[in-house]
């Protein structure tokens, strides 16, 4: 089973929505490959076809529209997840609150699990771009900042202190982590899936 997280934020920027079609297609062809049938949940609980990632992850993901946010809650799907099973959840995981429960859920009665925390280089590195106004993907509300170099180095800590904070979870639980930048398919499964651990080459 894998968990999508089709919200604003992870909608709102091309090269992420592109990068989450093609790591669904990746997954659902490896899972294929082996005998099995990838069942894609939306983090919000609908269930889409498995059939629809056989020829083309781009048209299948990128057709469905974005909702606002789940609650953090709902990273865990409410469709019952089906025992022993490989577990996914790709997400930018920008969201508010505790992810412990929801993980814990996720990867309660599973053979394994994965939890792919998706992010564009500019989230991962702005650049300096002056005074500017930042408007919210999912509360649509706007922020007048300065984008210098001290406010970037501010950002930038606390996002490591989120993902540090999702990484502990994980390990507690003992689910897999990996921090994947939307990027071609290749370098996201050369560069980082492979390099985490979390594929291995055939």
């Amino acid at each position: 089973d894998l968990s999508s997280d089709r919200s604003a934020s992870m909608a709102g920027d091309p090269a992420k929505w592109q990068a989450l079609a093609d790591l669904t297609f990746a997954f659902s062809a490896w899972v294929r490959r082996e005998g099995g049938v990838l069942r894609v949940l939306d983090a919000g609980g609908a269930v889409f076809d498995p059939a629809a990632f056989a020829t083309s992850g781009e048209t299948q993901v990128t057709e469905q529209t974005s909702h606002p946010a789940p609650p953090v809650e709902a990273l865990c799907p409410p469709t019952p997840l089906r025992p022993r099973g490989l577990r996914i959840l790709v997400s930018d995981l920008l969201l508010e609150g505790d992810l412990g429960a929801p993980l814990r859920r996720l990867a309660e009665g599973a053979a394994g699990t994965v939890v792919v925390q998706l992010l564009t280089p500019a989230e991962l590195d702005p650049e300096s771009a002056g005074p500017m106004t930042l408007i919210d993907a999912e509360a649509h509300t706007e922020l007048d900042v300065l984008l210098d170099r001290r406010t970037i180095a501010q950002y930038i800590e606390r996002l490591r202190r989120h993902r540090a904070s999702v990484e502990t979870h994980c390990q507690r639980l003992g689910v897999g982590y990996a921090l994947v930048t939307a990027a071609a398919p290749s370098e996201m499964i050369r560069d980082d899936l492979m390099r985490q651990g979390v594929v291995e080459p055939a």
